[in-house]
């Protein structure tokens, strides 16, 4: 990539963790800059899913990012 070039690498994940203290155990699906390091989404669901991270990409109305392709089926 050039120095102006306006592609914005994504790092996609789920993690799981009593993040309520209550023994919920949620997981926590993120996408971050990875470029940057800023943290661009983050959405909570029971289980790690395509729901739950489909939940994530309204953000890229909003930024300037490629997707060449979201998921692979093989």
């Amino acid at each position: 990539m050039h120095g102006n070039a306006r592609v914005k690498w994504l790092k996609w994940d789920a993690s799981i963790f009593d993040w309520l203290g209550n023994v919920s155990y949620l997981h926590l699906h993120c996408a971050i800059n990875d470029a940057t390091g800023r943290i661009l989404a983050l959405y909570f669901e029971k289980e790690e899913t395509l729901e739950g991270y489909c939940e994530l990409c309204p953000i890229f109305k909003k930024g300037n990012f490629c997707i060449n392709q979201f998921f692979q089926l093989t």
